[in-house]
């Protein structure tokens, strides 16, 4: 955009039909939402794209976005301006048009035919708990597009989400790709997880939520100590005889840089002093143990 274009722009919290005749629309519009408009007014010449936000606290729902256009009055009927890359949900997300040169009215609609290319074809997304040790997660594409990484994303209630790990992608491709992914670290109760799909240009898109419940009730987190530690840590109520393994929190597996002290017949003392300061999960045989390296 030139330095000297500048652009001013209003917020209507009314039906557009009430100003511009809705039923004046180009073939690929269903729905005009009927809620909300802008008027955007331009200085100069540059053609840019526009987003557009939802908030469920002000709008109605007319579709997923994934589903949504951006729509302009060109003074006789509403156009089509796409949806280059949308973010979040219809609760609360946004929707960024192909770039316009003309401005004016603009409003949101439900496209007939999809408004968004999507970068991935998402088969399927799971989460289920693994015997009470871990939550499993599993996505599939059929297809991706300029794919470059999955956020694996969590929450407890549906409005705070935390980023549970980074996956990549497999750039541009037309065969099937499965991924996997462990939550050694699952929240206790009901939680909620996402994929956020970043394309090499960071556009994004999210998956359908998936929900799991975990009991951590037969987690036996007092039988490690001391927690946190610096330099080696005691498990107890264990079959010594059985191998430790140590993964961080993104599921990567740190075995080879923990050495075993002592052990005896329900104990094992082991080294940790090689380990990067941050969260761990010992595994040994069912049972998961969490602990921090200081």
């Amino acid at each position: 955009m030139s330095s000297s274009d500048y652009f001013t722009a209003e917020y209507y919290q009314d039906n557009p039909g009430s100003v511009y005749d809705n039923s004046s629309k180009d073939a690929n519009i269903e729905t005009l939402a009927s809620d909300e408009y802008w008027i955007l007014d331009r200085v100069g010449t540059s053609s840019v794209s526009v987003t557009l936000s939802s908030d469920a606290s002000r709008t109605d729902s007319i579709g997923e976005m994934n589903d949504m256009i951006v729509c302009h009055w060109n003074r006789s009927k509403w156009e089509d301006m796409g949806n280059s890359s949308y973010t979040g949900d219809n609760t609360s997300g946004t929707i960024t048009s192909n770039p316009i040169s003309d401005f004016s009215p603009l409003a949101k609609a439900k496209s007939v035919s999809g408004g968004a290319v999507l970068p991935v074809d998402l088969l399927s997304f799971t989460a289920k708990s693994v015997e009470n040790v871990h939550v499993e997660l599993q996505w599939i594409t059929a297809s991706e597009l300029n794919n470059d990484y999955f956020e694996l994303q969590r929450s407890s209630d549906l409005k705070t989400w935390e980023v549970e790990g980074t996956i990549d992608g497999n750039g541009t491709t037309t065969v099937m790709n499965t991924y996997n992914y462990l939550d050694y670290l699952p929240l206790s109760g009901n939680s909620y997880y996402r994929l956020q799909q970043f394309d090499f240009d960071r556009a994004s898109e999210f998956s359908p939520i998936q929900s799991v419940y975990f009991d951590s009730k037969g987690l036996k987190k007092e039988e490690l100590f001391p927690n946190p530690s610096s330099k080696d840590i005691t498990i107890r109520g264990i079959d010594a005889s059985l191998i430790v393994r140590v993964v961080n929190t993104a599921g990567q597996d740190l075995s080879h840089l923990i050495s075993e002290l002592s052990t005896g017949g329900d104990f094992i003392q082991i080294d940790i002093q090689k380990l990067p300061i941050g969260n761990y999960i010992a595994i040994i045989g069912a049972d998961i143990l969490r602990f921090s390296k200081q």
